[in-house]
């Protein structure tokens, strides 16, 4: 797949319970496919997304099994 960008993928799954650290070194954006989670500061259902600026650092909690994209931008 070619997005035409200088970007990193990740494909992130979790099951309930599971938690997973993101950080980035630039601009950093998950995209929920399926599932719900939770961060320290907002709830995710599928289809929902937030973006993270440089050197953020944020934990997502898996309410349920999910499955997520991570685009890490410079």
């Amino acid at each position: 797949m070619s997005i035409n960008q200088d970007a990193h993928i990740s494909r992130l799954q979790l099951q309930p319970g599971e938690q997973y650290r993101l950080s980035s070194s630039g601009t950093g954006y998950l995209h929920l496919v399926s599932g719900h989670a939770h961060s320290q500061v907002q709830v995710l259902e599928a289809g929902d997304a937030f973006a993270t600026d440089k050197d953020d650092t944020v934990t997502i909690y898996a309410d349920s099994a999910l499955e997520a994209l991570w685009f890490e931008l410079p």
